[in-house]
């Protein structure tokens, strides 16, 4: 992915700078190469001129510039040139972590002008995004004067989770300018144009070279390549560069080859012995004074010299040269340790070296390590209470009951229940679309775990108790570590009850009596209501006489029309509701 820079004049201004930043795209742990593309659109403008400079380094990986053999992590301030960038010196690399995104900034200035510009990241976390750079591929290679190199897959490779190497195609954009690419068959040997391409099982057979045509006359020259890389469903990874550094044909240290894998045990060592950095036994051609170089320092660990007690990594205190003599390794006294794995999980580290005499130099080999995970980090809960209506059920979520454990699926994170709840009953259904009323009873000691947390087949089921609160308890173990829990249940009761009749004794009056309706007669109750908001509406008339109220010392009618077509049970207990008999009809028993 490129970085476009455009430098535009301004009517004799100082030059404005357009940057357009790449969107780098890797895997978790992985690198890409931070492949910047310089527009100059001013004559009077020389690339060589401008100074690019980190304003702010990535926060989940670093960014490394490859400098006289060393990769060297760039930190807030630290500077590059335009060479750098045509030598293809700067990579990206992940540390790893579990986040979605990471970015960077970059500014340029020609001494007047200064623009600032971010260059997003982009982890992908899911599998089959198609291409990616595998790691320890340095995506460079150091070749003699007039001799002839094997690009391998420490120098050059792609990986694809939906491809297998055969249909990995590498596409070539542009050829280098000082030497050729060469693919052999047998005695045959071919050498690649622009529109030619090769696949990753190519390289893995040790078919293409680098010839450096280019006689150096003591100096070191860069060379370069552009293509990019495709698999069989077509994802595309473009504007790839692969550096070549032609040096004077000098006989470097015997380093050809170095072994790509270690494995070591989470917070563990592992010895790092001869066979990791040479393919050979021959120790007798090795010069005495001849030391290993560490290029780029391992991100989750340290290289230990146990004969000197010096580290070089992370946490390490010693100023010395990351360095140490081949005689060290011969003994046995440098070991790799695994020192940061709190509050991460890392699953791979990778250091480069290589090796000097003093008058020469090997080129750069990476020493991949493969990290094997243990159960060191205990789950950490996250408990909010839970809420539930008293006419249903709830599922329990993660929203009430959270778990994270970095080392520890989440079917192996169990939870074993140690006191039930007293008003209503913890449940497990089968499937989350199986009504939760239907779901098994837990009792005490039942278990479940967190992935059926997560499933939804958890659930609380209150009983018609009328207790507004509940709890249970249970304890946690991911197999090693054991933690307790409360979940407290908040059960939301009706808000209303419906009116109760208390007393109604009815009446008997003779005709043209006149009798007060009081409590004695009518009562009603109410919960959550108080005697004025009881309220009794008129739906059908006396038919031998009259209902009235006393108000303010005279009678109103009361009736289904009106004036007044309701009183409360406050009017009652005040006697305020007056029932007549009209004349001459037999005696009322209103009800």
């Amino acid at each position: 992915m490129a970085l476009t820079i455009h430098l535009l004049p301004m009517d004799g201004q100082p030059p404005a700078f357009q940057v357009t930043a790449p969107l780098l795209q890797v895997s978790p742990g992985g690198r890409t190469s931070l492949g910047l593309r310089l527009v100059v659109r001013d004559a009077e403008t020389d690339p060589e001129e401008l100074s690019f400079d980190l304003r702010k380094p990535p926060k989940h990986g670093v960014l490394l510039r490859l400098m006289d053999g060393f990769q060297e992590p760039m930190a807030t301030g630290d500077t590059f040139t335009y060479d750098d960038i045509k030598k293809n010196a700067l990579q990206y690399i992940h540390d790893g972590s579990s986040v979605w995104e990471d970015s960077m900034e970059i500014s340029v200035t020609d001494g007047l002008t200064v623009t600032t510009s971010e260059v997003r990241v982009e982890v992908s976390l899911s599998e089959g995004q198609g291409p990616r750079l595998a790691a320890g591929s340095s995506l460079s290679i150091t070749v003699a004067s007039q001799s002839t190199a094997m690009i391998t897959r420490s120098h050059l490779a792609y990986e694809d989770d939906s491809s297998p190497d055969s249909e990995i195609w590498i596409q070539l954009s542009s050829l280098p300018m000082y030497g050729a690419l060469l693919r052999t068959s047998g005695s045959e040997v071919e050498e690649l144009s622009e529109v030619s391409n090769f696949t990753m099982e190519d390289i893995n057979n040790k078919n293409i070279r680098y010839s450096a045509i280019f006689e150096t006359d003591g100096h070191v020259v860069t060379d370069s390549f552009h293509f990019s890389v495709s698999d069989m469903d077509h994802n595309r990874l473009d504007n790839q560069i692969f550096t070549v550094t032609i040096t004077p044909a000098k006989s470097p240290p015997p380093v050809i080859a170095f072994a790509d894998l270690i494995t070591v045990d989470e917070g563990g060592r592992a010895p790092l012995s001869f066979h990791h950095f040479f393919a050979t036994d021959d120790h007798e051609n090795l010069q005495g004074d001849a030391i290993i170089k560490l290029s780029a320092l391992p991100t989750y660990g340290c290289i230990e010299n146990r004969g000197t007690g010096d580290r070089f990594g992370p946490g390490a205190t010693s100023d010395l040269e990351a360095s140490f003599p081949i005689q060290d390794v011969l003994e046995n006294y440098i070991y790799y340790f695994q020192s940061v794995h709190e509050s991460i999980e890392p699953t791979h580290d990778i250091f480069s070296f290589y090796v000097s005499d003093g008058a020469s130099r090997s080129e750069i080999h990476s020493v991949n390590i493969t990290i094997e995970r243990k159960n060191d980090e205990p789950p950490r809960m996250t408990l909010r209470p839970l809420g539930v209506r008293l006419s249903s059920g709830v599922v329990i979520s993660n929203s009430s009951l959270s778990l994270q454990d970095l080392d520890t699926p989440d079917n192996e994170l169990i939870f074993v229940l140690t006191k039930k709840p007293d008003h209503g009953h913890l449940l497990r259904r089968l499937i989350a679309s199986e009504p939760l009323e239907n779901g098994t009873v837990l009792a005490h000691g039942s278990s479940f775990t967190y992935q059926d947390v997560l499933a939804g087949l958890i659930g609380y089921m209150p009983s018609n108790s009328g207790i507004a609160v509940d709890e249970f308890r249970f304890s946690l173990t991911d197999g090693l570590h054991v933690d307790t829990g409360r979940m407290e249940v908040y059960i939301e009761l009706p808000t209303s009850d419906t009116p109760r009749l208390a007393v109604n004794r009815g009446l008997q009056l003779s005709a043209g009596s006149v009798v007060r309706i009081t409590e004695q007669h009518l009562k009603v109750t109410d919960t959550d209501s108080d005697d004025r908001q009881v309220m009794y509406i008129m739906k059908e008339d006396p038919g031998a006489g009259r209902l009235q109220k006393v108000k303010h010392d005279s009678l109103e009618q009361v009736s289904v029309k009106g004036p007044i077509r309701s009183f409360t049970q406050a009017d009652i207990n005040q006697g305020q509701p007056v029932l007549s008999a009209y004349p001459g009809f037999p005696e009322l028993h209103p009800q």
